[in-house]
């Protein structure tokens, strides 16, 4: 029988017997425990940086709703009163240090241990560490309708429809989630190596050598020793005054200087390469460009604020959904009332003056054709250009208008 193998070979460089040194290369589980990650995010501030990054941009600029607009401010003001961005902004931070975190949602009701009923009231929002044997409960929280679950939290029989249950890092055929930093940390540890070598290079740049005759004797004996400090000592007493230095004809002296070129490359690539393990682009993990003064990144934070949009629709969205639905029964919103996530990009003057007038020349264009009415034209201008002039959006505004027509 003959066998025929799909690799490649090759006897003189020893690919594909056992001596290639990278094939014995394998990825090994090196999960950090709950200490080196508390210790990685307390101590260390590349890890802290990428745990934070992403929670913070999520919760940025937060959320707008529209509808009614007496009803909107009133769950606005509820949002407040619960505090709710901070809430989920310190439970993202949570779930993505340790894999796992939920919010509970304390209510009115003292029956912690039975399910959240719709006309309960929010009191406050707690953030919780989610019990590593029930993290499996994780994948029934998507379901709307579930069985009576209880789980122990904080010495209490808590309702799994009381949390809003939010994941790190998703790893496939796991219930529960993992650390963002499992899979940076090394990269992390390289990059603060890096840099810890370079800061104790720069007490190394200058290094003064002397060449003393019959060294070996002098400090052979402690009082040859305490000769030579004290010689030395006057050197470099005598260096600091005159900025001249007096020597015996037999002794010799000469600097040492340490060449830091491409160290920077270095530095920059080893931070590069955590940015990228890390999913953050370095402009914004860094907080300055790494690849020159006019490489601004603009792309990349526009793909990472993509990144971030997704995950405010389909994780963060979905894991409050019960805090929503309290706060949309006590400010009593109709069914029309809705939100949106606000746009993370922020414009600039020009960007802002240019969007203006384009909207404005399409508007102009539709009122010309005459195919929608003045007040459907009008909602519709005032929605299109509510970001950029609020008081489009305002009654009062359209009330002065057509005073001003009359």
């Amino acid at each position: 029988m003959i066998k025929f193998f799909d690799s490649l070979t090759n006897v003189i460089a020893q690919i594909g017997f056992g001596g290639d040194k990278a094939a014995h290369s394998r990825y090994s589980s090196e999960c950090l425990t709950e200490t080196e990650l508390i210790d990685a995010y307390r101590f260390a501030w590349l890890p802290a940086r990428i745990v934070d990054v992403p929670a913070d941009q999520a919760t940025r600029n937060w959320r707008k709703w529209t509808g009614d607009p007496a009803t909107v401010d009133r769950i606005e003001e509820i949002e407040r009163r619960i505090n709710l961005q901070q809430a989920v902004n310190e439970c993202l931070k949570d779930a993505r240090l340790f894999g796992h975190a939920a919010i509970l949602i304390r209510t009115n009701s003292n029956t912690t241990h039975a399910p959240l009923r719709d006309n309960e009231r929010i009191v406050g929002l707690d953030i919780v560490e989610m019990p590593t044997n029930n993290t499996g409960i994780l994948s029934r929280f998507r379901s709307t309708t579930q069985s009576q679950n209880t789980i122990r939290i904080n010495n209490q029989d808590v309702h799994t429809s009381r949390l809003c249950p939010m994941r790190g890092r998703y790893i496939p055929r796991m219930n529960s989630g993992d650390s963002v930093l499992n899979p940076v940390y090394r990269a992390c540890l390289n990059a603060d190596g890096v840099t810890a070598n370079i800061a104790a290079l720069v007490f190394e740049a200058k290094v003064d050598v002397f060449k003393i005759p019959n060294l070996m004797e002098i400090v052979g004996t402690q009082e040859g020793e305490s000769q030579l400090m004290r010689r030395l000592s006057v050197a470099n007493h005598g260096k600091s005054v005159t900025n001249s230095l007096l020597m015996d004809a037999e002794e010799s002296y000469e600097q040492k200087h340490v060449n830091f070129g491409g160290l920077n490359d270095v530095q920059l690539t080893a931070l590069q390469i955590a940015a990228g393990a890390s999913g953050i682009p370095a402009t914004k993990l860094l907080g300055t460009s790494v690849g020159g003064l006019n490489a601004k990144g603009d792309s990349e934070i526009r793909d990472f604020y993509d990144e971030v949009a997704s995950e405010q629709a389909n994780k963060i969205g979905p894991s409050i959904r019960a805090i929503d639905r309290l706060i949309l029964n006590e400010a009593s919103a109709a069914d029309d009332v809705d939100y949106e996530w606000c746009s993370l990009w922020q414009e600039t003057e020009s960007e802002k003056a240019n969007n203006i007038n384009t909207l404005s020349s399409s508007i102009k264009t539709l009122s010309d054709t005459m195919l929608f009415s003045d007040d459907e034209l009008r909602s519709a201008a005032a929605q299109a250009l509510g970001d950029y002039l609020p008081a489009l959006e305002s009654e009062s505004y359209f009330s002065m208008v057509e005073n001003e027509d009359d």
